[in-house]
């Protein structure tokens, strides 16, 4: 069975006051299956985090919270994402780093956004989202843990990956342009598998230069 797990300490009364108060400013009584991720958990992890289905594939970094840090709270995503999917859906999780899961505030129904391709941001885009499940519960007993890669496909993989050298100064760059662009702001491992999935070179940071 998969659970949920807070990163960050959860308060219920302060959370439950939190959802009352966001119901009140947009009017909209928001869907169970979200209202209880926001009022029981504090930006959680699933314990099995890996969906493949349909030729569709996405590893779930963490569901939103109310939280300090902006891009793992809920309002933050909420407004940042606003005319960025369609007005009947709110963003539950961040998914591949820079990707969302996103619940239909009616059916429940929960779709996956890929900021590449379902961006209504972009000019005369109105694609719909990816339906990957039927409901919240539904998606989570779906998910497995990620395929690890057999020992001779992570020779080949080390052997033929181009990697790009980096400073810290660098990486620092790359992050600020992600910000700019309303991304997360990631770490070198969570970069580089990204990276990967793009075929981008990875980055090798040199230790000295990163102190």
């Amino acid at each position: 069975m998969n659970k949920l797990i807070s990163i960050n300490n959860t308060t219920t009364d302060l959370n439950e006051i939190k959802i009352k108060q966001f119901e009140s400013e947009i009017g909209i009584e928001i869907h169970s299956d979200l209202k209880n991720i926001l009022l029981n958990y504090n930006v959680a992890k699933p314990t099995h985090t890996y969906f493949h289905k349909d030729n569709v594939s996405f590893n779930i970094d963490y569901f939103f919270g109310f939280s300090e840090t902006k891009y793992t709270d809920f309002l933050y995503n909420y407004k940042n994402y606003d005319e960025r999917i369609p007005a009947n859906m709110f963003p539950v999780a961040c998914v591949n780093g820079s990707d969302l899961l996103c619940i239909d505030n009616k059916s429940g129904h929960i779709f996956y956004w890929f900021h590449e391709e379902d961006d209504w941001g972009l000019e005369g885009n109105r694609k719909i989202p990816t339906k990957v499940s039927d409901n919240l519960n539904t998606l989570l007993e779906q998910l497995s843990t990620p395929e690890q890669p057999t020992k001779e496909e992570f020779e080949r993989a080390k052997s033929t990956t181009s990697k790009v050298y980096m400073s810290q100064l660098g990486f620092d760059l790359l992050n600020k342009d992600r910000e700019k662009r309303g991304l997360p702001i990631l770490g070198l491992n969570e970069m580089n598998k990204e990276r990967s999935k793009k075929g981008l070179p990875i980055i090798t940071m040199d230790i000295n230069e990163s102190k």
